[in-house]
């Protein structure tokens, strides 16, 4: 009886160590790294790795042992760990190793020194224009070493999207009066500007001449201006156009018209809440 158990133990042990010796020789064919591409932009900015082993069966190894490698430790160094840390703008790579096998991840790093942004004009402090005029900020950005940085990296925000908005490239729309302040940022490094914000509303249409002539298909501009709150032009601003006959002309909304048929019409072109009157005379 004896004998007989310890037999069992003996061929018990066995297993085990068989199941542990198979569990140790499982090689690993293939890694998965993410992310396969880092971008930092402050110094000391760290992100880590996340690295997989798998097996022939695309089974998951544990236990598997990693070694992380930097090709270039002035612009990113790399720990026993796979945390990537930022040190200089430039790009390496870095390779992650585990016994034959090796993936590279490639690691750009862009540190923000500056970000600043002006009004378009020189010596204009303010934005003017009529409600959705689209006015471009002129963006600067630099790293530590004073190269430009790419632009389209930035993101823009604005305080109040019922005064101003802004777009990904720095475009600012004109939504009402007040003052926004529009930011930029990159990283943890921001530029911002304040901006007062005047709306130029129409408050007239005025007409240079109150008759007008064109030939049967002739297009031209209606000789009228759009006159703002200031007491200045508006122009191309949008205007409905309408006829008091059909068929005679058409019009679009910038007021250019084309001739269609001989006759004469009267035109009335509004803007906002103001009008006047034009008589067209197609020949």
């Amino acid at each position: 009886m004896r004998k007989e158990l310890t037999m069992k133990k003996v061929i018990y042990v066995c297993l085990i160590t068989f199941t542990l010796i198979a569990a140790g020789c499982k090689t690993p064919v293939s890694l998965q790294v993410e992310p396969k591409e880092v971008s930092l932009y402050d110094k000391d900015a760290t992100t880590t790795l996340k690295v997989k082993a798998f097996d022939k069966n695309n089974e998951e190894l544990k236990k598997v042992k990693y070694e992380f490698i930097s090709e270039n430790s002035s612009v990113a160094t790399v720990d026993a760990t796979g945390k990537i840390t930022a040190k200089g703008s430039g790009e390496t790579a870095v390779q992650v190793r585990s016994k034959k096998l090796t993936e590279t991840v490639s690691v750009k790093v862009n540190i923000v020194e500056t970000i600043k942004l002006e009004l378009p004009l020189a010596g204009v402090f303010e934005l003017q224009g009529p409600e959705k005029s689209v006015h471009k900020l002129v963006v600067t950005a630099k790293n530590e070493k004073g190269q430009d940085i790419d632009l389209s990296l930035l993101k823009f925000s604005s305080s109040d999207n019922n005064i101003a908005t802004v777009n990904e490239k720095g475009e600012i729309t004109l939504i009402n009066d007040g003052k926004v302040v529009i930011t930029a940022g990159l990283g943890k490094k921001k530029g911002s500007i304040e901006i007062p914000v005047i709306v130029l509303r129409p408050s007239a249409v005025k007409v240079d001449s109150p008759r007008f002539s064109i030939n049967v298909g002739e297009t031209a501009y209606l000789p009228f201006k759009v006159i703002s709150t200031k007491g200045t032009p508006l122009f191309d601003f949008p205007v409905n156009v309408s006829f008091e006959k059909d068929g005679i002309a058409t019009a679009d909304t910038v007021g250019r018209v084309t001739g269609i048929a001989r006759g004469t019409t009267k035109v009335t072109i509004t803007a906002g809440e103001s009008s006047n009157t034009i008589t067209l005379t197609v020949r």
